[in-house]
């Protein structure tokens, strides 16, 4: 894939939201396909049916992964592998579960660090310890510091309206150094600041995935 096919797919898939890909598939891979799904016997197109999603009314068959290996190998087909780095970098994986998220509203009582201990205790020893936990719903300073003193092994806080909600404060952002040497709008002094207020953050840890 080149240059300007890569613009062009960016472009298609930004403005449909999806990607069509002609010519993928050889007629005799079609035939296999279209056999396996025949060997389902699915339900009436009027019937509402999440294929691919977890076992539901229709039981767990219906996930069109568990319909046979040429349904898998789709999902890393040599068309399509182009387009995933395209839209996903180089880092995806499709052979593994990355996370799980637990979200329950107030009303529900909100997600507990029972919860979490408990989801985790279930996920380890089903063999799953690679997956990691996100937690979200009405997150705030307090609420995190209560999963950490409580000790529930929470991978990642996803905290929105906390942020969104917050009281703007006024500041202005002005460039007072570029690449070493120092230098300012008018009516500013050029270089760099100190301010006992501030804390160097060092990102490399989250940068390399070392962080806990």
């Amino acid at each position: 894939m080149d240059a300007s096919d890569r613009d062009l797919q960016q472009y298609l898939f930004d403005l449909h939201g999806y990607l069509v890909i002609r010519h993928v598939l050889k007629p005799a891979e079609v035939a296999e396909l279209n056999r396996l799904i025949d060997a389902q016997q699915l339900p009436s197109p009027r019937e509402k049916i999440r294929f691919g999603s977890a076992a539901g009314k229709h039981g767990p068959d219906h996930g069109f992964l568990n319909w046979g290996e040429p349904f898998c190998r789709l999902l890393d087909h040599e068309a399509i592998m182009p387009m995933l780095r395209l839209r996903l970098g180089d880092c995806f994986r499709l052979d593994r579960l990355y996370g799980i998220r637990l979200d329950t509203p107030s009303e529900r009582g909100r997600v507990t660090a029972e919860l979490v201990k408990e989801v985790r205790a279930r996920l380890d020893q089903a063999g799953f310890t690679h997956v990691k936990i996100v937690v979200s719903g009405g997150l705030n300073p307090e609420r995190i510091a209560y999963f950490k003193e409580a000790g529930a092994r929470v991978d990642s806080y996803a905290v929105g309206s906390y942020i969104s909600g917050a009281t703007p404060i006024d500041f202005t952002g002005d460039i007072k150094e570029i690449d070493g040497q120092p230098i300012a709008k008018r009516g500013r002094i050029p270089g760099l600041t100190d301010s006992p207020r501030l804390r160097r953050v060092d990102l490399a840890p989250w940068r390399d995935g070392a962080a806990g």
